[in-house]
């Protein structure tokens, strides 16, 4: 039930690098989650049939066998050329929308509630106000499934609060566009990939977690966009792990060897 004490893992950017992305798979396995979310750029080239089964079943199989994988799509998942595969590889929550059905979703687990939103540079779906997915957001937020949760999760892959070097046009609209409604409605974290290291940003009382260290090759950490402050940033392959309970979200960055790189608690009273 609402209750039950649960732990969740956040990585992504798995792309390229099949030996670093079965690193992390391996640490994800070690720290035995209920469920995982996977923040997009599962391969490199998703319209690529022959990519998927080395940079992401293979690397990841003893992971898979053991906990169910909620993903969003990134930019790769559009690249190569012919269908986009990430439809049949896999089955996510429909959410009522026309057109949209894999494309963004929520889910309840325990006292939670996550948001899975599609939003890259290549092939995504707009989130500009009066879009289909931003008025299913605003639905969603209103939601008694979203109101009734006591801790509310986003991820998606760009990110909205990154270093300068890596900003783009997607970020810049996320900061514009989005993040106005994860403020106004009470997100507790937002977790995105697309650049390839660790970063922990804090805006208004909503932690921002990048967590693009799956295997795809590492990006500098750089120097931080404007708007929100850094509090941590590490280059290295990592996985996030979630332990939630109605009261006590702890949190834990960890290195493939098991190591510490960041943590943080939150504490709700009420």
């Amino acid at each position: 039930g609402e209750n039950v004490p649960f732990r969740s893992v956040a990585y992504g950017d798995t792309r390229t690098q099949a030996a670093k992305h079965a690193l992390v798979a391996e640490s994800i396995v070690r720290s035995d989650p209920d469920f995982i979310l996977h923040v997009g750029d599962q391969v490199n080239r998703g319209k690529v049939y022959a990519e998927w089964g080395p940079q992401f079943f293979t690397p990841a199989a003893n992971m898979l066998k053991r906990a169910p994988l909620f993903p969003v799509m990134g930019n790769h998942e559009f690249s190569g050329s012919g269908k986009v595969y990430y439809y049949d590889f896999f089955n996510v929550p429909t959410n009522g929308v026309s057109g949209y059905g894999e494309h963004f979703y929520a889910f309840t687990y325990g006292c939670a509630r996550f948001i899975g939103l599609s939003a890259c540079e290549g092939g995504c779906d707009p989130f500009t106000p009066g879009s289909p997915q931003y008025n299913w957001l605003v639905q969603e937020f209103q939601s008694p499934a979203f109101q009734n949760a006591r801790w509310r999760f986003v991820w998606d892959h760009n990110p909205p609060y990154t270093a300068r070097e890596r900003d783009n046009a997607v970020n810049v609209n996320l900061r514009a566009y989005l993040v106005p409604l994860f403020e106004q409605y009470g997100v507790d974290v937002v977790f995105s990939g697309d650049d390839h290291f660790y970063r922990h940003s804090e805006r208004n009382g909503i932690h921002y977690i990048v967590t693009g260290g799956g295997g795809a090759p590492l990006h500098a950490v750089g120097t931080q966009v404007a708007g929100a402050s850094l509090l941590y940033a590490e280059s290295n392959y990592e996985q996030c792990v979630i332990d939630l309970n109605p009261s006590v979200f702890k949190f834990y960055a960890l290195r493939t060897n098991d190591t510490v790189m960041d943590a943080l608690t939150l504490v709700k009273d009420n």
